[in-house]
């Protein structure tokens, strides 16, 4: 019985050192590799901030309003700099080789920038890419007039209407800062001029006669009576928009059939659901 036992431990004590061979050999193994990836990691950065991906060329597209040179000056990006060093802000950024930081330096310097990308392409040149906003209207403010784009951002200010947007009334609002979206009193006032700026020109494709080409002016301070001037002489009720088509026929009609070059006045909307012209 002794010779048994003896036999049962000693196999128990073979079985155990064997077990304690392979959890070292996977130990060593685990540890072999985490010091191969730290090796790696390490001869990754050493060859990321080498010379040999030092910045040899910045691109700029897109811009058309923006300076290039003010651009890159703005995002302190130089020749002759490690391209990886200013890699990040987020995750996303780290993995497509982004520079977050720079990115915003744009967007918070340039009131016409709307969107910016500034990636580093390897192995040594630095992309900006800027998509800028399109003005679409002015309005007049104070003695200046402040242009916008389509979502209400100031653009500029001058003390001169501008030539390529149109001119629009009625917008009330506190103050203003360029870069930034204008705070108004009607908050709808954009989606007043949209509205128009696309469906008078979709009413005029099935008409020899336009009206969007004669449009001076659009008025948005009573929003259940939206005018628009034509050639600077004749104020067009349209109400609140919704018989838009309906009431552009009537308008259409008037202006070119019934009113003399040099009339000048008011196209009112009345309950009979028609118009009455009152001279200036």
């Amino acid at each position: 019985m002794k010779l048994r036992r003896i036999k049962r431990d000693n196999e128990i004590t073979n079985k155990k050192q064997k077990k304690l061979k392979k959890s070292n050999k996977k130990r060593i193994k685990t540890i072999r590799r985490i010091i191969l990836f730290i090796l790696f990691i390490v001869s990754l950065v050493i060859l990321a901030l080498s010379p040999l991906f030092n910045i040899i060329t910045i691109e700029v597209y897109g811009n058309n309003k923006i300076d290039s040179d003010a651009l890159i000056s703005v995002t302190k990006i130089q020749i002759g700099s490690n391209g990886f060093k200013k890699v990040g802000k987020s995750f996303k950024n780290y993995f497509f080789f982004r520079y977050g930081n720079e990115e915003n330096s744009i967007l918070n310097s340039f009131s016409y920038a709307k969107k910016a990308k500034v990636m580093f392409c390897l192995p040594n040149t630095v992309r900006i890419n800027v998509q800028e906003r399109s003005p679409m209207f002015y309005i007049y403010h104070k003695g200046l007039y402040i242009l916008l784009d389509e979502g209400g951002y100031v653009l500029e200010e001058s003390d001169k209407p501008y030539k390529d947007a149109i001119l629009v009334e009625g917008v009330t609002f506190k103050n203003y800062k360029k870069g930034q979206a204008l705070i108004a009193g009607d908050p709808d006032y954009i989606k007043y001029i949209k509205k128009l700026k696309t469906e008078i020109p979709k009413y005029d494709e099935n008409n020899h006669v336009k009206i969007n080409p004669l449009v001076t002016k659009i008025d948005v301070g009573d929003p259940f009576r939206i005018k628009v001037e034509l050639d600077g002489r004749i104020m067009a009720d349209l109400g609140d928009l919704s018989e838009i088509g309906y009431r552009l026929d009537f308008i259409r009609d008037i202006y070119f059939n019934k009113l003399k070059k040099t009339d000048k006045g008011y196209l009112e909307y009345n309950e009979d659901r028609k118009y009455n012209f009152k001279m200036k």
